[in-house]
């Protein structure tokens, strides 16, 4: 069963790295909206997937991997017989672009490892404190991928209405109710607390999120922004990798150490997050300020 959802894995997420790159080269002057735009249709078929997956496995128990496997097949063929990325031109990876990164500023690398020491943590963590604090049902857990989903859905239908000018000086009133979200989701003493916690914690994260992706793709040019996904998804994981060891060796070594306590950890990087997104904001009001006054001189 490993094998067989690895390589599954493997081939699905090779397939969207080129259409995600495919769909960076026409970033606008408002990154954030077009991020906004494909996380609203990317992000419905995985709450759907996410909300039904469970429920199917009561009825379908281990025979759904078939239904898996023919799924891959028939997209497998599509792709075959009509290119999704047909007559697209943008860089590979290569050892003389892998070189680019060295311009890259170090907050750049180090605000998108910490993303991926957050959020994904936290739900890879949320079914396990699920079952363990709140012996919730399987029916629980699908609605935990409703909630999560629609919320996440309806922010960024949001974020592509609203221009960056508005975002900026709400944000740190996005890192609050982010805030309130985590604490209400350490604290709480049933799931239903629990899933409204993580509601307002998935209503405010894309914001962040949509803020980083857009900065750090649009440091590079249209072409070598594959490169740029690439790094994105690579140090993203990296933190993620490195939280869930952490925390594997922090439940398996100290006696008394809950899952629970993950999410205050998780609260610590949320602020470290927000300093970093503060500090490359900053950063690009300078530059933009600089650029227009070149511009008038």
């Amino acid at each position: 069963m490993l094998i067989f959802m690895l390589t599954f894995q493997f081939f699905v997420n090779a397939l969207s790295f080129v259409l995600e790159s495919s769909f960076n080269l026409y970033l606008s002057d408002q990154p954030h909206k077009d991020i906004a735009f494909r996380n609203v249709f990317l992000l419905s078929a995985k709450t759907i997937g996410f909300f039904v997956g469970p429920i199917l496995f009561l009825f379908l128990e281990s025979t759904i991997y078939m239904y898996f496997a023919a799924f891959f097949l028939i997209l497998l063929l599509y792709e075959i017989t009509k290119p999704l990325t047909y007559n697209m031109e943008f860089e590979g990876l290569t050892l003389k672009n892998l070189k680019m990164i060295k311009k890259l500023p170090l907050e750049y690398a180090l605000v998108v490892i910490v993303d991926g020491m957050f959020f994904p943590v936290i739900m890879n963590y949320s079914f396990i404190i699920l079952k363990e604090r709140y012996a919730a049902e399987d029916i629980t857990i699908s609605i935990f991928w409703l909630v999560g989903g629609l919320s996440v859905i309806a922010s960024n239908f949001l974020l592509r209405k609203i221009d960056i000018d508005v975002v900026k000086p709400n944000i740190f009133s996005a890192l609050i109710v982010l805030n309130v979200g985590l604490v209400v989701m350490y604290f709480a003493q049933n799931s239903y607390w629990y899933l409204f916690g993580f509601f307002l914690l998935s209503l405010i994260n894309p914001v962040f999120m949509s803020m980083i992706k857009s900065h750090f793709l649009t440091y590079f040019e249209p072409k070598h922004r594959s490169i740029a996904l690439a790094f994105i998804n690579t140090f993203n994981q990296l933190g993620t990798i490195l939280l869930i060891t952490l925390t594997i060796l922090l439940l398996d070594t100290i006696t008394g150490f809950q899952t629970k306590y993950i999410i205050a950890i998780c609260l610590i990087l949320g602020v470290i997050r927000f300093l970093f997104v503060i500090k490359i904001l900053s950063e690009k009001e300078k530059e933009q300020f600089s650029n227009e006054a070149n511009g008038l001189s």
